[in-house]
């Protein structure tokens, strides 16, 4: 029964695609989704079905995780009639972890979890419809996870659901019911041949320290957390909630949505208590992300934004203008007492790079040396 209801949840998110994406690491867990997602594409037209590994460890791949993938690839070929491939990359995740400053399981769990992103933006419709991705994520990660996060002393409320979709990332988990022992069970019975990752046992790594100390019969106490409301996306750049929704919640949940959108506009390295202290106010900033109020219309948002508002207009956009992080000190400003440098202006109020990149310098001419007017970033004290 849980294999049918990842089959079904598989069926509907690949509709109106023509690709969807399968992370494998060559595990039992992966290979079983691969072998799911075969099984779906072959009663489908035009769907082609990617497996993506990506190789964490210096070197070449295992030869006998090598194997594995390519008997998994010429088995998915035939099940898809030719629409497969197999994409194997490598990542120095060494690298990576010392530039975020983070352990070596995070850094590679966000090198996936980017590099997925990015290959689903690139096979999907559009920025608004990426293609799907599907991981081999199942029961017993879920369990660990949470036990994790309380160890981290996560508050309860904050607490990931158990779900076939990723509330963060949005891909899609067919096994998300089944643990890991049921997972083997069933794949053994289908014949599929997994690599056991060594590294699997190496208790340097905190997840499989949990892994030994839990029991599967574990159930985590937030499984009645209500739903967060739901997201306008904009753009791959931008959230928006209606904020007589947002001011509904109870502070907590408030502080779970923010970081939710956080975390889902790809920006956050941790999962901290910390985080939900300062997310309780607005507005909130965990740079490059930053969450504040506007009214548009008639309507009052709470708009979540990740990057530095490049794409932000100015509300003159008929007249000359400049952005505040190209002003130099040759743009004067008239005032009553003479001219002055806007880029000195600038240093009074004390601006960030963000709010200066969101402040508009309208010119009085096309010099652009001469300006009369500033719009300033509307959380920039005047």
């Amino acid at each position: 029964m849980p294999l049918e209801q990842g089959l079904a949840v598989l069926t509907r998110a690949a509709q109106g695609h023509s690709n969807i994406v399968v992370a494998i690491s060559g595990g039992a867990d992966s290979l079983l989704a691969l072998d799911l997602c075969c099984s779906m594409a072959a009663s489908q037209k035009n769907l082609r079905v990617i497996a993506w590994y990506l190789h964490h460890y210096a070197g070449e791949v295992e030869p006998e995780r090598q194997r594995v993938l390519q008997l998994a690839a010429e088995h998915a070929r035939v099940a898809t009639f030719g629409r497969f491939s197999l994409v194997v990359t490598n990542a120095n995740i060494d690298r990576i972890r010392r530039r975020l400053r983070t352990s070596w399981e995070h850094a590679a769990s966000l090198t996936r979890r980017r590099r997925l992103r990015l290959i689903a933006r690139a096979l999907g419709a559009n920025e608004l419809s990426p293609a799907p991705v599907v991981t081999g994520h199942n029961r017993s990660d879920y369990f660990e996870t949470v036990s994790l996060r309380k160890e981290r002393q996560i508050p309860d409320n904050a607490l990931p659901q158990e779900s076939f979709t990723d509330a963060i990332t949005g891909f899609i988990r067919p096994l998300a019911q089944c643990t890991r022992e049921q997972i083997r069970e069933i794949a053994q019975r289908a014949g599929i041949r997994w690599f056991e990752d060594p590294a699997n046992d190496d208790m340097a790594f905190a997840r499989n320290r949990i892994r030994r100390e839990i029991q599967n019969e574990f159930i985590p106490e937030n499984n009645a957390v209500p739903a967060l409301p739901e997201f306008h996306r904009v753009s791959s750049r931008e959230y928006r909630l209606a904020a007589h929704d947002f001011d509904a919640l109870q502070p907590m949940m408030q502080a779970r949505t923010v970081f939710t959108a956080c975390r889902r506009l790809g920006v956050s390295r941790r999962f901290t208590r910390n985080h939900f202290d300062r997310a309780q106010n607005l507005p909130f900033s965990l740079p490059p992300f930053f969450a504040h109020r506007e009214t548009q219309g008639q309507q009052e948002l709470v708009i979540f934004r990740r990057g530095l508002a490049e794409k932000l207009r100015p509300a003159q956009s008929d007249r000359p203008f400049m952005r505040g992080d190209s002003i130099t000190r040759s743009v004067k400003l008239s005032t009553p007492y003479g001219h002055k440098s806007v880029a000195k202006i600038f240093s009074e109020q004390r601006l960030s790079p963000r709010q200066r990149r969101q402040t508009i310098v309208y010119l009085n001419s096309q010099s652009q040396k001469h300006a009369d007017l500033i719009d300033f970033y509307e959380a920039t004290p005047r």
